[in-house]
């Protein structure tokens, strides 16, 4: 009887053993697996959110879909949008848009594409940005330090990496 109480007891010692094991590999996974290879980030307001397009046929799906398929040179293997409705150039550095971008990046091993669509908003609802290019607007002040944070944590990937900034249309 002593005998056998002794090896349920190591038997019962050694199974909590290994559920903590998996438990601790299953909640904790390796600075590995949180790298995200080849990723698009793009960052923008509604017109990057896809706003008024059909669910998937926003024009950050579409080159997602592209840059992932041969003929778009399988650039990426992940494509992350982190496009916000109303954002304008100043909030997406105050609100800490434009630092998710640059945590997306330090995320991955290389970030060759990164799309920007801003300044619609700047120029429709901040003052003083008629035209977006006047002295009173903080439009092109806030893109060079955005694109100056962005190029600063690409700096630390492998290259080529290419940064978009898209214009709008005018229907």
């Amino acid at each position: 009887m002593g005998r056998d109480h002794h090896l349920r007891c190591a038997l019962r010692r050694r199974g909590t053993l290994l559920c903590i094991l998996v438990v601790v590999a299953v909640v904790l996974p390796g600075p590995a697996a949180a790298l995200a290879a080849r990723l698009y980030v793009a960052v923008g307001d509604s017109v990057g959110a896809g706003f008024g397009a059909t669910s998937g046929q926003s024009y950050f799906n579409l080159y997602c879909g592209y840059l992932k398929s041969a003929a778009g040179g399988s650039l990426v293997d992940q494509c992350v949008n982190e496009s916000v409705v109303g954002l304008t150039s100043q909030s997406a550095l105050d609100g800490g848009t434009i630092q998710k971008v640059v945590n997306d990046i330090d995320g991955s091993t290389d970030t060759p594409v990164i799309t920007v669509v801003l300044g619609g908003n700047d120029l429709l609802g901040s003052p003083g940005c008629q035209p977006i290019t006047g002295a009173s607007c903080n439009f092109i002040h806030n893109m060079r330090t955005i694109l100056d944070e962005l190029e600063t944590a690409l700096a630390t990937h492998p290259g080529p990496h290419v940064i978009q900034w898209l214009e709008y249309y005018n229907p």
